[in-house]
């Protein structure tokens, strides 16, 4: 069932801080998905990333403002560079989730439904520079994929949502709706791979897997992304044709997907249930994009260029590690 959003409008939540008896959290450890460093003002606002939520730390031994279990290690680490007035986190999923933030001066912030109907929201005052850990937790132990959305700006989650992933979603449970939302786009999956199709399933290795490709190939990246009705905010020229589609077996916990170039590139996925996912500056100008739980099927690859008519050559790199990325592969 569809979740119906509740409007916030102009109202600011600002969670409150606490201090968490937090010993089986671990926020010096590897974040369990990423970590990214956004200079202020954000290029790029929101910033939408997908993080695994759920674990065996019950939060509310800590605090019982805060509830749900996670993991020890942050879920998310955000470092921010330069100091914007405030920040906004939102997380989004299908079930119950709840927020819990640890600021750079070790201030614990939690939140369970202030964004509306079961989601997340926590606003930050007075931001410094620094590394935020992040955690997602959900109500049962049992890991969940979950969008995370952090904003300079303060307001309601079908805003945020709508500036993360466009127009085409009326409502933030239609994020991770399983059936293709209405997207129209140049992008055709019913053509020819330019650089074929590979099979992979769980385990398969080399891990990172390698595979050369040419960004914005054969036609010359005349697909214009911020023009199509992707249902995801995207830039950058592409071909018509994938330049890879992955038959991908099921099973794993993460599937990460990135490239290596000395050009400005950006990288875009359609997910066998018809989702496009979009990244262009992840590390550098190197996009990634991770996929919990991925499904079983045919994952469609495009790495577009970022300046129309140019290409150059890329490395796309296809793995199931959490802790490599454009900055340290290889």
């Amino acid at each position: 069932m569809k979740k119906n959003l509740v409007l916030l409008g102009l109202i600011t939540v600002l969670a409150l801080p606490f201090v968490a008896q937090a010993q089986d959290l671990d926020e010096t450890a590897e974040p369990t998905w990423s970590s990214v460093t956004i200079d202020a003002p954000f290029v790029i606002d929101p910033y939408v990333t997908t993080i695994g939520v759920g674990g065996e730390v019950d939060l509310s031994d800590f605090d019982s403002q805060c509830v749900g279990f996670t993991d020890s290690a942050p879920s998310f680490n955000l470092t921010v560079a330069g100091t914007p007035s405030e920040l906004t986190f939102f997380l989004v999923a299908a079930e119950d989730t709840t927020l819990l933030i640890r600021t750079p001066d070790g201030s614990y912030f939690c939140d369970d439904d202030t964004g509306g109907n079961r989601n997340p929201q926590i606003n930050l005052e007075d931001v410094t520079e620094g590394t935020y850990n992040i955690w997602g937790a959900s109500y049962t132990a049992t890991p969940q994929p979950a969008y995370l959305f952090i904003s300079e700006n303060v307001g309601s989650i079908d805003r945020v949502v709508e500036a993360g992933f466009g127009s085409a979603f009326a409502e933030v449970g239609d994020v991770l709706a399983t059936e293709t939302p209405g997207i129209v786009t140049a992008l055709d999956i019913e053509r020819q791979a330019t650089f074929g199709t590979i099979d992979l399933q769980s385990g398969f290795t080399p891990d990172p897997y390698p595979i050369d490709l040419v960004s914005g190939a054969i036609e010359g990246s005349s697909v214009d992304l911020s023009q199509e009705d992707l249902g995801a905010e995207c830039s950058g020229f592409a071909t018509f044709a994938p330049d890879l589609a992955l038959d991908w077996s099921g099973g794993g916990s993460n599937l990460r997907l990135f490239t290596v170039t000395d050009e400005d590139t950006t990288l875009i996925v359609r997910t066998p249930d018809g989702l496009y996912l979009c990244s262009d500056d992840f590390s550098g100008t190197n996009p990634l994009i991770d996929i919990p739980n991925p499904v079983s099927g045919t994952y469609h690859l495009w790495v577009g260029s970022y300046v129309q008519g140019t290409n150059a050559a890329t490395i796309l790199y296809i793995s199931e590690l959490t802790n490599v990325d454009p900055s340290n592969v290889g």
